[in-house]
């Protein structure tokens, strides 16, 4: 099952709750979305090959690997996350980094840059390019 079908995680369940219903919510969740999440998801792929474009173009080409599922943290196996993509330099074997698409349905249309001009934006312009808000981190 694609780690993005899976999106609730029950902790703990009272008595009346059916184990079977549990298990229908986890393993056959509603396909409705919103017209924001369809604009993100129909997305991801382009915002994926022009990430590899950008690292390609500033000379540090990666390899990436998109359909990655759940990566379990090695020093706590307890804990982890399904990005959307892995990635490694394409010099080695070894994946480095973890990279999580936001595609904002709000900002179709223009630029990164001028999508940073928006106060309420999770990026800002440090040292001339696009960067995660601390506040955003």
């Amino acid at each position: 099952m694609p780690a993005d079908c899976i999106n609730v995680v029950v902790v703990k369940r009272r008595k009346s709750t059916y184990r079977k219903s549990i298990v229908n919510t986890i393993t056959k969740p509603s396909q409705t979305k919103n017209a924001n999440c369809l604009w993100g998801t129909e997305n991801e792929q382009n915002a994926l090959m022009r990430y590899h474009q950008y690292k390609d173009e500033s000379n540090l080409p990666v390899n990436i690997c998109s359909s990655c599922g759940l990566v379990a943290n090695p020093k706590w196996p307890w804990l982890g996350a399904s990005p959307d993509a892995l990635i490694s330099d394409e010099m080695e074997e070894s994946v480095y980094g973890a990279v999580e698409v936001k595609c904002p349905a709000s900002k179709a249309g223009i630029s990164v840059l001028e999508a940073c001009s928006d106060k309420a934006f999770c990026l800002e312009i440090i040292d001339g390019k696009p960067s995660l808000k601390k506040k955003s981190r």
